[in-house]
């Protein structure tokens, strides 16, 4: 794994370890790549949302690889 998505990934799971988080938004950017399968794994283990936003996926978006990603947290 790159070193960058292994950070991004482990600070996303760290961030879930805080009571308080319910939600997390925004992971469908390829920009900022995270492990996905870890991600909806613990997110699935702490009860904890992850918000896709729907104008990742107009074709004039500024996020890269929205439709991508989404197949992976499918």
């Amino acid at each position: 794994m790159q070193e960058t998505k292994k950070k991004n990934t482990n600070a996303i799971l760290k961030v879930m370890d805080h009571p308080k988080v319910k939600i997390i938004g925004h992971l469908d950017d390829s920009r900022y790549e995270v492990d996905y399968e870890r991600v909806v794994k613990k997110a699935k283990e702490k009860n904890i949302l992850l918000e896709i936003n729907n104008s990742s996926l107009k074709p004039t978006t500024f996020r890269q690889g929205a439709w991508e990603n989404l197949g992976v947290m499918n």
